[in-house]
């Protein structure tokens, strides 16, 4: 049986999020898995791609941990090719706790294209995306069908 294309990429540091500025995620980390070379980890644009290296059907899916904080809005976001919005979840400001943001969708893809994860907030200054082991952040992609 042949592989089915997939990959979860992972950062496994802390982060800030900027105020008001649609921010791509960076995912440096080893990757947990990559059946298809659909991402390089970096510090950099490559590593926010996740490629569609063969033609098809995917589901793709994100998570990310921020610091609670009682002001704004909080939008995370999937996008194709740059600029192609896919997919989006609005969350309403947390005061306290985890504030864990989620995402998920399902996308035609060509080969070659690709998406990376994005997030928002507009708390009135930074916040923190905080790292925790075999959770969070992270970004998957699988092919599921044609």
């Amino acid at each position: 049986l042949a592989l089915v294309p997939a990959v979860q990429a992972i950062t496994t540091a802390d982060f800030s999020i900027p105020n008001s500025a649609t921010t791509d995620i960076q995912f440096a980390g080893a990757d947990v898995f990559d059946t298809d070379s659909m991402h390089t980890p970096g510090l950099n644009a490559t590593g926010s791609k996740l490629i569609a290296t063969t033609a098809g059907t995917y589901m793709i899916s994100g998570c990310v941990l921020i610091a609670a904080n009682a002001t704004g809005r909080r939008y995370i976001e999937i996008i194709r090719n740059g600029a192609g919005l896919v997919a989006i979840a609005n969350y309403n400001a947390l005061a306290s706790g985890p504030h864990y943001l989620n995402i998920c969708t399902i996308v035609k893809m060509a080969a070659n294209d690709y998406v990376t994860l994005a997030i928002f907030q507009d708390s009135g200054g930074a916040l923190a995306a905080t790292y925790v082991a075999g959770s969070t952040p992270v970004f998957s992609m699988v092919r599921i069908g044609p």
